[in-house]
């Protein structure tokens, strides 16, 4: 009996010599002199049972191993916890496991290290944030909510499926294959051959050729005309700033097979000596009820305005320098020998020594090969006129 209490007196002193780090403390303890109870001893032994083999507890310190990076919790395949909650972080340098799995998963701070490789699908990812790059074989998806790519970031050798409706490009776009035309729509517009209805371009378009009737083509400075331009018509008025020179031969109008040089197309004569008088134009398609010494003209209308438009122009005076003096043209064939030609009556009030008088522009009757002449008359006094022409307004 005095063997087994000095045994419990060594345990109840062993007891309170094991150090504050083993977190066990016995439920009783044992002062020299007193009664040691079995009970109170058995009682201190299952304490330091429990301690080795748990089955349940909490934790007051932290949880240590005696060697670093030597000894796991759990095993492969077997004895392995169920889930580990933590409530603030997980430090590793690496995570081995399967899916992640939940609504929502948040890192805070860095994933460091050389990579984050993921080798399966991630799937229900509603928003995913990376600093850095992100890095993958494949991507998958519409790609809408994409934005905010800048173009340095687009390689060469990039597709543009399409573009937005504003594109501003930066820099020069190079075309490797230059047989290829660059569409652009709405309408058959290309950089080859450009249709539809409207081009507009700011600055120098060059090209080796143009086609289309070019109708709306408006302002073209004289100078941008290099010579070798060719001149398909020219307007009715044209001012010339430098001096032409003609390569080859000159085709001009002719008339009769001669040569039309001067706006002159007809000459009618006159007399200045003679005057005559008459408040209205002679009626009759006579040579006598023309303009005293004047004669008659004969050419092709349809030649005539195929050159440009027509008046009539002659120098008439008065005897008195008070009345108003009429000159206009006939139709002497076409059956109306009395009605003047619209446009090509004209007047003014006469001087004694002449007036210069020209009409408008005369309408003459079409595709018809005729004689025409010139009356005269005055409403007062006497008229006499020479010098009577068709010249050429236009």
């Amino acid at each position: 009996m005095k063997r087994l209490l000095i045994v419990f007196a060594l345990l109840g002193t062993l007891c309170l010599a094991l150090p504050a780090s083993a977190q066990i403390t016995p439920p009783n303890t044992f002062v020299g002199g007193t009664t040691i109870l079995a009970s109170k001893v058995n009682e201190n032994f299952a304490k330091f049972g429990d301690a080795l083999n748990r089955t349940g507890g909490t934790m007051t310190g932290a949880l240590l191993f005696s060697t670093d990076n030597t000894l796991d919790i759990g095993a492969s395949g077997a004895t392995r916890p169920r889930r580990i909650y933590i409530g603030t972080e997980v430090v590793s340098p690496l995570f081995t496991g399967g899916a992640f799995s939940g609504t929502t998963g948040t890192f805070s701070g860095a994933l460091s290290g050389a990579s984050l490789a993921l080798t399966g699908a991630v799937t229900g990812v509603t928003d995913f944030t990376a600093s850095g790059t992100v890095t993958g074989g494949t991507f998958s998806g519409s790609g809408a909510s994409l934005t905010s790519i800048p173009e340095a970031s687009i390689t060469d050798g990039a597709v543009f499926p399409r573009l937005a409706g504003t594109e501003s490009i930066s820099g020069a776009w190079t075309f490797s294959n230059a047989g290829t035309a660059l569409t652009v729509s709405t309408g058959a517009v290309s950089f080859q051959a450009v249709g539809g209805t409207t081009g507009t371009f700011s600055g120098a378009v060059s090209a080796s050729g143009f086609s289309g009737s070019g109708a709306s083509l408006t302002s073209i400075p004289e100078t941008a005309i290099t010579d070798g331009s060719i001149f398909a018509r020219v307007g009715s008025t044209e001012t010339i700033t430098g001096a032409w020179t003609l390569n080859g031969t000159v085709t001009m109008s002719t008339r009769n097979a001669i040569p039309f040089i001067y706006n002159e197309y007809a000459s009618f004569g006159g007399d200045w000596r003679e005057y005559v008088s008459g408040t209205s134009y002679p009626s009759g398609a006579t040579y006598d009820k023309l303009v005293s010494g004047s004669g008659v003209a004969y050419f092709s209308t349809s030649e005539l305005t195929s050159i440009g438009t027509w008046g009539i122009e002659a120098t008439c005076k008065s005897n008195d320098g008070v009345g108003t003096g009429y000159i206009a043209l006939f139709d002497l064939d076409g059956g109306t020998p009395d009605t003047a030609l619209t446009g090509s009556e004209v007047s003014a009030v006469l001087s004694t020594t002449g007036t210069r008088l020209r009409s408008t522009a005369i309408t003459f009757p079409s595709a018809v090969s005729r004689a025409f002449g010139a009356k005269v008359k005055i409403s007062s006094g006497y008229i006499s006129c020479f010098n009577v022409r068709l010249i050429r307004l236009s």
